[in-house]
């Protein structure tokens, strides 16, 4: 009898615990929305000018309007989401016309060509920002060494990889178009992605990064920290933390990620997006050596000049910066060998940069 007075204890005390938890969970949902409200608010207010009366007025239209999205949500299943796209539309419009009664014409005019509130409208703007960034500042470096791997592709697979391209190209625009029609249920867009994922033309792409793997992996290593520093100055100009993104977690899911890094690096026309247009740059600095490596002490740095020029050896650390100016000289076309002591520099990844006279550049990755 005793244990099952203890019995009956516990679990009501495990109930009220669990209640005080989703209690305390409710309220600290209710807060953070309530801040969003009021910061949202407050831009409006910035922007728009408002008066005490209409930052009321549209406070209270937020909370009313996101209290009938909550209620909307709350009605279907994560499965069901599809089906509440209609209503959601009319909600937004019912709140611009009650937006429309607060705000005088100007102001209205004002708030339609904002931007949507929200992070969903920060992560467009974001997105945008980037693709521009990237087209203008990363794609160069990784065509020049998109073309580096041309010479070792056979020419079998350079004719396959040209049907690829343009039958993987017409997949995405029709998938692009058929996207911003009504959007499938749930059940049909997960069989969709499996369909994608199977595809024989995915699957072929997939057989020659496997191939090319360690070509690839070489040619990306390169260019990896001066594409880190590109990332840094692009996140510092964005005003974001310009700390390192390691990905969550690791096995399959980041091979995944790694084999689709490579499988776009590999699908890159070596003649440019416009193939009239001429391939990039490549560094007149070829044959680069580093032995031995990983490095005990000293190491020695072999590499080919193909044309005369002003050379510049770097050493940066895993992270892209500069550690230390190995030699700057002008030099005739020819072979160079160059020693470096590895034993002053504490133990780590290192990559032995060489420039030539165009900034065109050539890494060797170094384990102390």
């Amino acid at each position: 009898m005793r244990y099952l007075i203890k019995v009956s204890l516990f679990s009501f005390i495990a109930i009220l615990l669990t209640s005080n938890s989703s209690t305390a969970q409710s309220q600290e949902k209710g807060i953070k929305h309530e801040a969003r409200i009021n910061k949202m608010t407050e831009k409006l207010s910035e922007e728009l000018d408002l008066s005490d009366t209409q930052v009321k007025e549209v406070k209270a239209l937020f909370r009313k309007f996101g209290e009938r999205k909550k209620a909307l949500r709350d009605q279907f299943d994560r499965a069901e989401r599809a089906e509440i796209k209609p209503a959601m539309e009319q909600i937004k419009e019912d709140f611009e016309k009650e937006m429309k009664t607060i705000l005088s014409p100007e102001q209205f005019e004002q708030f339609k060509a904002m931007p949507k509130p929200g992070p969903r409208g920060q992560h467009r703007k974001h997105n945008k920002a980037a693709k521009a960034f990237h087209k203008e500042n990363v794609y160069p470096i990784l065509l020049a060494q998109r073309v580096k791997l041309e010479d070792k592709i056979s020419e079998a697979d350079k004719a396959e990889l040209a049907e690829l391209r343009k039958t993987l190209k017409a997949e995405k625009a029709r998938h692009k178009a058929k996207k911003k029609g009504e959007s499938p249920d749930p059940e049909k867009r997960q069989a969709n992605r499996q369909k994608r994922k199977n595809d024989p033309n995915r699957q072929k792409v997939k057989a020659l990064v496997e191939k090319y793997q360690e070509d690839i992996q070489v040619l990306m290593e390169e260019v990896k920290p001066q594409l880190e520093k590109l990332r840094e100055a692009f996140e510092k100009e964005q005003g974001e933390s310009s700390e390192p993104h390691p990905r969550k977690g690791k096995g399959s899911k980041s091979e995944r990620h790694m084999t689709k890094k490579m499988a776009r690096f590999l699908l890159m026309n070596p003649k440019g997006e416009n193939e009239n247009i001429p391939p990039a740059a490549v560094s007149t600095i070829t044959d680069v050596k580093v032995y031995p490596n990983p490095s005990q002490g000293i190491s020695q740095i072999e590499y080919t000049l193909q044309s005369s020029g002003l050379v510049t050896i770097e050493l940066h650390d895993k992270n892209g910066n500069l550690i230390d100016t190995i030699e700057q000289s002008k030099k005739a076309a020819g072979q160079y060998k160059r020693s470096i002591d590895f034993a002053k520099y504490t133990l780590g990844v290192y990559y032995v940069i060489l420039k030539d006279a165009n900034g065109q550049i050539v890494s060797q990755k170094v384990v102390r």
